[in-house]
């Protein structure tokens, strides 16, 4: 392949691609002085943290026998990461809390206080201009998948100004930018979504005995449903590994397909498993036989935590308390939400090297037409 050299090795300002003119407004003029054009801008940046907050918090006696409670709890923050000229990232987070609570005398050696509370929790990570412009949206990119939140990825080299005439290092990757010449082009096949719903319920009842004058025990049952979470999609899909198959050396591939892991789609049992579903696994069995229901983990009921507290005063100075309990573990969010991503597969194109194809125009339409349709 042979192209003609721009004159004086400048590209014309028509030959520069559009979309790249608007991307050179995140590209900062250097501000030190280096003819190798390398290390060549200096900034300073900072980590600045907003932080906004509101408590508020209520008494009120009914009777002797009835004391109400009740506290409203607001936050809003955000911390920004910043990076060369609107490049950095930031986390936002708010959050609204109500808590109320009743502590009531039945008798004179019984006491019931009943807390209730919610909780509304929002926490995202993100570039540092996400919520305030869509940079995504302005580009206009053509098959880029997404909203303000980057979905697609792109690579440049001296692949299109390469000159393959010469064995000396030629072409430079900022000018394959200018010209809109991608060398390599990646994008989400779709967005990870999950819609998380999980009611939980706990009890907990205790005594207080005074054995002697000295020695006091505090007797409590804790117990608790923390259900696992379940997605309202319906498209939740998690792996299953069957057995733990060892490789060796000698053999480190396993022949026995019937050993793989597999994917295992929550709900009940269907006849497609890839109903409503845009993506496939060709070489990957998947299953959906309802073995695992919608939660795809299973539900324990017998989560019963004994607790024993003892409390030993051997003389008016001093002290000493002892306890021991049992406690469980509950279910995080973030590994659940990692099996969303088992449907947000992501594909790559890669441009070639004797007669470059890809541009801003068609590098993520080249994969696009790759997609399986459902």
């Amino acid at each position: 392949m042979t192209a003609t050299q721009f004159a004086n090795n400048l590209i014309p300002a028509a030959r520069i691609h559009p979309i790249s003119k608007q991307l050179l407004e995140f590209y900062r003029t250097p501000n030190l002085p280096n003819p190798d054009l390398r290390n060549n801008f200096v900034q300073g940046q900072g980590r600045p943290i907003n932080r906004d907050q509101f408590i508020g918090r209520m008494d009120f006696v009914e009777s002797s026998k009835s004391q109400w409670s009740g506290r409203y709890s607001w936050s809003d923050e955000n911390q920004l990461n910043e990076a060369i000229n609107l490049n950095g990232s930031k986390i936002v987070t708010n959050f609204n809390q109500y808590m109320g609570s009743n502590t009531g005398v039945l008798s004179a050696t019984m006491v019931n206080e009943a807390r209730f509370g919610f909780t509304q929790l929002y926490n995202t990570n993100g570039p540092e201009l996400a919520f305030t412009r869509d940079v995504v949206g302005s580009l206009k990119i053509p098959g880029l998948v997404g909203n303000q939140f980057p979905r697609g990825a792109f690579a440049f080299s001296r692949n299109a100004t390469n000159n393959l005439a010469i064995t000396q290092r030629s072409g430079d990757p900022v000018a394959d930018f200018l010209l809109g010449e991608t060398f390599q082009a990646e994008a989400a096949v779709s967005i990870a979504s999950a819609k998380f719903r999980s009611t939980g319920l706990a009890f907990y009842f205790d005594d207080i005995w005074k054995i002697t004058s000295k020695v006091t025990m505090n007797l409590g049952l804790r117990y608790e449903l923390t259900p696992p979470w379940q997605d309202q999609t319906g498209t939740l899909f998690n792996g299953i590994v069957r057995l733990d198959a060892r490789t060796t050396l000698a053999a480190p591939n396993v022949a026995d397909r019937s050993l793989y892991p597999f994917f295992l789609r929550q709900g009940e049992p269907r006849q497609n498993c890839y109903e409503g579903i845009n993506l496939r696994w060709p070489d990957i069995e998947v299953r959906c036989d309802g073995s695992l229901g919608n939660r795809l983990v299973g539900v324990d009921k017998n989560d019963f935590a004994p607790r024993v507290g003892i409390t030993w005063s051997p003389t008016q100075k001093w002290v000493i308390r002892t306890g021991a309990g049992y406690f469980y573990s509950q279910d995080a969010g973030n590994p659940r939400f990692d099996m969303a991503r088992n449907l947000a597969g992501r594909l790559r194109d890669n441009s070639r090297t004797d007669l470059p194809h890809l541009t801003w125009a068609n590098a993520l339409g080249a994969i696009a037409w790759r997609r399986c349709a459902p």
